[in-house]
Formats: structure tokens, sequence, C-alpha cells
């Protein structure tokens, strides 16, 4: 179920890359209020898929139930959102696209003319860029745990179990490799962008 929630999520992210650059407002901001729910969710759920296999391996169970996890993914999601929801409100950045360039970008969480760049960069950071380096964090962390310390402890105690565990460490692996290889280069160019003065590329202006 945990793999059908990433594909899902995934699912629907990659969809809206097939609308191409939409050409009336509704649709932008459908288009961007997917990239900031979707996305995220994809992170979220590998990672619960990789603690949850962790917890499996190391303490022969998992503490916490399928609906608990959907709890847990999908309010961090609306977290994310309800927080810029203020500064919409008072007209600082919307979701969508400017009108001048609709049919020429995708949608995406947008500073307004008006508006300072700063704001909408700390935003973007901290719901968007920190959330999935942290993500491939915790997901690299379970890896390491049960590569230098459940799988001797394992070995140790129990060694018929060593063989049946080690295809599952490899498997549990991929997902933060995976995150690294696609997300993390353009997370670091993000930052480095508005490290430097920019606006971080397209999310903005």
């Amino acid at each position: 179920r945990l793999i059908l929630m990433i594909s899902l999520c995934d699912f629907f992210s990659n969809l809206i890359g097939t609308w191409g650059f939409p050409h009336d407002e509704e649709t932008c901001t459908a288009q961007a209020l997917m990239i900031f729910i979707f996305l995220p969710a994809v992170w979220l759920w590998c990672t619960v898929l990789s603690c949850s296999m962790y917890f499996h391996i190391d303490h022969g169970r998992v503490y916490v139930s399928f609906f608990q996890m959907n709890i847990i993914v999908w309010c961090i999601v609306l977290i994310f959102i309800v927080i810029s929801l203020p500064n919409v409100s008072d007209g600082e950045f919307f979701y969508g696209c400017h009108k001048q360039f609709l049919g020429d970008q995708f949608g995406a969480l947008r500073a307004t003319d008006d508006s300072d760049d700063t704001l909408i960069n700390d935003y973007t950071i901290g719901t968007f860029v920190a959330p999935c380096i942290c993500c491939i964090g915790i997901m690299i962390l379970c890896v390491m745990c049960l590569q230098w310390i459940t799988l001797p402890r394992i070995r140790q105690t129990d060694p018929n179990r060593v063989d049946r565990i080690i295809p599952l460490m490899r498997y549990i692996s991929m997902f933060p490799i995976g995150l690294c290889i696609f997300w993390l280069p353009n997370m670091i160019t993000f930052l480095v962008a508005t490290h430097s003065g920019g606006n971080g590329g397209y999310y903005h202006r």
C-alpha cells in the first residue's frame, strides 16, 4: 500500500507536465497547487516506506498503522499549503501564472510584481527545498543504521536472517539514491541561486 501511495502521488505530480503551459488562470492555479501537494507527498511517502522497512527489520514490527501514516503525510503537506495562505491573501504571492505569461510558463508559487523575492524564497526553502533534503537525510540515516548497527547485530544473534535482510536493505537504499539523483541537484541549484541574489529560478517570477 505504501508503494501504491508513492505511485499515485508520483503519477499526479507528473500528470501536470502533460498539461504543458496553461492558457487560462484556473488551470495554471490547479497545476501550481498539484506541484506543491503531490511532490512533497512523494518525498514523504518514500521516507515513510524507508522508516517502515527499518522498523520491520530492526524491531520486527511497524509501530504506526497505514491510517496514521496517511494522517502524518497529508497533514504535513496541508501545513505547507496553509503557511502560504496569509501571504497569498495579502497579495504578496500567488499560485498560478502571471497573466502576461499565460501559455508560456508552468503554474507555480510566484511573487506578485510589487513584492520582494526574499519572502517567497524563504517560503520555498522552508516548505519545498528543506523537506526534500530532510527526507533524503532520514532515508540515508535508515540505510546507515541498518548497515552498521542492525546487520552486524543480526549476524551475531541470528545468522540465518542475513540472507533475507540484505535484499531488503538494497531495496530500501534505492529510495534516497533516486531522490538524490533527481532532486538534490535541483535543490542545491535553487539554494545557490537565492544565496547569490537570484530568485531561485522557475518558482517565482
